[in-house]
């Protein structure tokens, strides 16, 4: 459907040639983060396992409900693991991480073997482990999403992220885990071999980054046109010159503390018309589906109480749209109900 040679794409460039496509970045991160080494995904599948055993019987269900209800644990039930929603994974291991001790008792009752798993300090140090990253994935997952993100706000953000890559590699390789939050909680130090692993899948993340986001570039001004220096620019292109002009702007440099990026360089198109023109495109590039918030608004709309199995129009098209509804003159044209 969206192919660029036979799709929307190419339907969309025939009548506008100089319109951008860009895959969804959120989509591509999710697809960096399912990257992991055989250890740590065995110790996941795992988890799933114990996930379900519990899950899918209403009798273990109602049993393991009980017997957190009777430890006064935070909370009474495990968390589903699936693969197309994206949050899945830290979630899930989070909530089994935490109800472990009382996941250990309910299998010790079953003499069941995963009682085994939950007593080996080896698996706990990798669900620990997964937690803590599958965590940081998600935080990072979820500041992409929102309204008016631009690029340059999500590559600076994986940036930042890959930066962080690096760094909590070199900690670990010196037995450092602050980083880490479930996994200093532990009373023993993670393992060599798990230290190896954590530095392995680290830098396999890294390289998933490099691999699904080879061609994200922006121009250096687009944030901030007054920190850059004109020489870095090419020459003979006209940004240069432009560039330092707009620094010498005072009205420019008001302008740009009070306005977006984009309602900037769309103000600043007639004076500096070259920079703006190489600006204006990649902010208008929305790196994520906008679809999403859409099906959000439906899955709230469409609740148990309702009986029909599509949401009116009306309904749907209120919930996504940013205007405020005129609900004194919707009042006025509606007949009031007579008395029976």
């Amino acid at each position: 459907m969206l192919g660029r040679k036979s799709g929307f794409q190419a339907h969309v460039k025939a009548v506008s040639p100089n319109a951008t496509a860009v895959h969804c970045f959120i989509h591509r991160f999710a697809l960096c983060a399912k990257v992991l080494p055989p250890k740590l995904l065995s110790c996941l599948n795992r988890v799933i396992r114990i996930v379900n055993f519990v899950k899918t019987s209403a009798l273990n269900t109602r049993l393991f409900k009980l017997l957190c209800e009777d430890f006064g644990s935070d909370h009474i039930c495990l968390l589903y693991h699936t693969e197309v929603r994206w949050l899945s994974r830290g979630n899930t291991t989070r909530r089994l991480f935490e109800l472990r001790d009382e996941l250990l008792v309910f299998f010790t009752e079953k003499e069941h073997d995963f009682q085994k798993d939950l007593e080996d300090e080896e698996f706990i140090s990798r669900l620990a482990y997964l937690s803590d990253i599958f965590g940081a994935l998600n935080h990072l997952n979820l500041s992409f999403q929102g309204p008016n993100c631009t690029v340059t706000e999500f590559i600076s953000k994986l940036g930042a992220f890959a930066r962080k890559l690096d760094l909590w590699m070199k900690n670990v390789e010196s037995k450092r885990y602050g980083m880490f939050e479930l996994l200093t909680t532990l009373e023993s130090e993670p393992s060599d071999e798990l230290a190896q692993e954590i530095v392995h899948h680290l830098s396999l993340l890294k390289a998933e980054l490099k691999h699904y986001f080879p061609d994200v570039t922006c121009c250096a001004y687009i944030a901030n046109p007054f920190s850059v220096d004109p020489a870095n620019q090419p020459v003979g292109t006209g940004e240069q010159e432009e560039l330092i002009d707009i620094q010498a702007d005072e009205t420019a440099k008001t302008k740009h503390k009070e306005c977006s990026p984009l309602n900037f360089w769309v103000s600043m198109a007639s004076s500096y018309p070259t920079l703006a023109r190489h600006a204006v495109p990649q902010l208008l590039i929305f790196p994520r589906r906008g679809v999403r918030t859409g099906f959000s608004a439906f899955m709230t709309i469409k609740s148990k109480s309702r009986n029909r199995l599509a949401a009116p129009g009306h309904d749907f098209r209120c919930a996504v749209s940013k205007v405020m509804p005129r609900i004194d003159q919707l009042v006025e044209k509606k007949q009031m109900q007579p008395s029976h």
